[in-house]
């Protein structure tokens, strides 16, 4: 898989802005790979910054890719709020995306409507194969964690304090590593 996702990244038009990302991606797997085979190991320090390796390596490829391939994040606020997600969504090109990561740290609450809208939202990404991640950080964000929670019967939504921290969830699902795998081969078939 990794090795399919480096060629990936190499047949891309920008290589001189993923050359750093695609290195990393060499340089991580070359670590795994020296400790799978027993030439390393495998303590908490080293641990630690395999870690944080990864973590800087998803930052940056995120920072490539955001709003162009897999991932788009939209941010709302109070104003206009179904207007421009409204917007957003006829914008984003569905049979490229992945994952939608929606931004409701500029809200202080969301009203019933637009939580209607959510959640159909999410019943009609889900149906294309897009999974759907809400940030909710700020002063207002435990009130966005207690509506959703209260909303897990009817829908259940990944809630997240930050972008990264929606892309690291994100990537610990197996269902997310799945569709990015069916992604990869049907990139690879041209």
């Amino acid at each position: 898989m990794c090795r399919e996702a480096v060629e990936i990244c190499e047949n891309i038009k920008h290589k001189n802005q993923i050359k750093t990302v695609v290195d990393d991606l060499n340089g991580m797997f070359s670590v795994i790979l020296n400790l799978s085979d027993g030439q390393g190991n495998l303590d908490e320090e080293r641990l630690g910054t395999i870690r944080t390796q990864l973590l800087k390596l998803l930052e940056r490829a995120y920072q490539f890719v955001k709003g162009k391939y897999l991932f788009r994040v939209i941010k709302l606020d109070k104003k206009n709020f179904l207007r421009r997600l409204e917007n957003f969504m006829e914008m984003v090109n569905k049979s490229s995306t992945l994952l939608i990561f929606i931004d409701l740290s500029g809200l202080d609450i969301l009203h019933e409507n637009e939580v209607k809208v959510l959640i159909d939202l999410k019943g009609e990404l889900e149906a294309k194969g897009i999974q759907i991640g809400l940030i909710a950080d700020g002063p207002f964000a435990r009130r966005m964690m207690n509506i959703f929670d209260s909303i897990i019967p009817i829908a259940n939504f990944h809630l997240f304090r930050s972008e990264l921290d929606a892309l690291v969830g994100m990537f610990r699902s197996q269902v997310f590593f799945n569709r990015i795998n069916q992604q990869v081969v049907k990139l690879q078939a041209g």
